[in-house]
């Protein structure tokens, strides 16, 4: 009976402590790429506040002003983060002097500058996300690729099909259908294609004829939205292999460049009336984009 108890008393003293689950660890998350702000003392959102609003024709008015294709031309000749600075410089220098009034230049012309100011900062944000990105940017292209490449296909093949015993039609379908992988010319070739596709469609018998080869609206629509995914994927690369502004940033860049010298042009003319205004700051992106490009009416020589 003493043993039994012994025996008894060892066994309670040997029974398993329960013990706590343990959580696993969780894995470290991935770090995120230092995010570029806007400047927190942005010259150019600091004096829209103290500037009338621009109204919707304003706007397309001032827009419609110089081409994207000068804006363009002008920003490719500078640095985005460069002209920001240089044009905050101007804006302050002349933000009274337009809320005054400067002879032969609207006070709203004044308020569309400072927009595209504060518009180019927002496109140095976005390009220098890209360009910290760089990896991400190049693994979207690759797989922009590879979409692109069956959509060349599809399209090449349902074009032919339309073209049936149309030899010059279907001589232009080889003719555009360039083989090469390469992101640009994949880009030129469904871009290429796709306005063969959409051609061949303004017709009931041709788009008929295009419905039975694939070629309907809905794989139109996605072969374009895939020539433009394939377009800003090759933007981000190309940004973050360079460093160099993307297409988007040059555009706006240039504008503001184009409005900085018409606000330049007018200070000289108003001067020369005899209005006492400050003087215009030296700006070297304005030199440097302006080199080579015929001198704007009033230009100071």
């Amino acid at each position: 009976m003493g043993v039994t108890v012994a025996a008894k008393k060892i066994a309670a003293k040997s029974k398993p402590v329960k013990s706590k689950p343990v959580k696993p660890a969780k894995a470290p998350a991935p770090k995120k790429a230092a995010a570029v702000a806007k400047p927190k003392d942005s010259v150019a959102v600091k004096a829209l506040a103290e500037l009338p609003p621009l109204n919707e024709l304003r706007r397309r008015v001032y827009l419609a002003t110089f081409t994207e294709a000068q804006c363009e031309a002008w920003g490719e000749r500078t640095k985005a983060t460069d002209v920001a600075a240089e044009a905050s410089k101007a804006i302050g220098v002349f933000l009274g002097a337009a809320k005054k009034g400067i002879d032969g230049y609207a006070v709203e012309r004044f308020a569309w500058l400072c927009t595209q100011v504060a518009e180019l900062e927002d496109a140095i944000v976005r390009q220098s996300g890209d360009a910290n990105d760089g990896l991400t940017a190049r693994s979207g292209r690759d797989a922009a690729v590879k979409v692109a490449r069956r959509i060349r296909m599809k399209l090449a093949h349902g074009l032919l099909n339309v073209a049936g015993g149309n030899e010059t039609f279907a001589a232009h379908v080889h003719e555009r259908n360039d083989q090469s992988d390469s992101p640009s010319a994949l880009e030129t070739t469904i871009t290429g294609l796709l306005q063969m596709a959409l051609a061949a469609r303004r017709t009931p018998e041709g788009e008929l004829l295009a419905n039975d080869a694939g070629l309907t609206e809905e794989f139109l629509s996605s072969a374009s939205a895939v020539a433009e995914s394939l377009n800003a994927a090759n933007q981000k690369t190309w940004t973050a292999s360079t460093g160099k502004d993307t297409q988007e940033t040059n555009r706006v860049e240039g504008r503001v460049l184009r409005e900085l010298s018409l606000l330049r042009n007018a200070v000289h003319q108003a001067k020369v009336t005899g209005q006492v205004l400050p003087t215009f700051p030296t700006l070297g992106v304005l030199t440097h984009a302006a080199k080579g490009a015929a001198p704007a009416a009033g230009t100071p020589s």
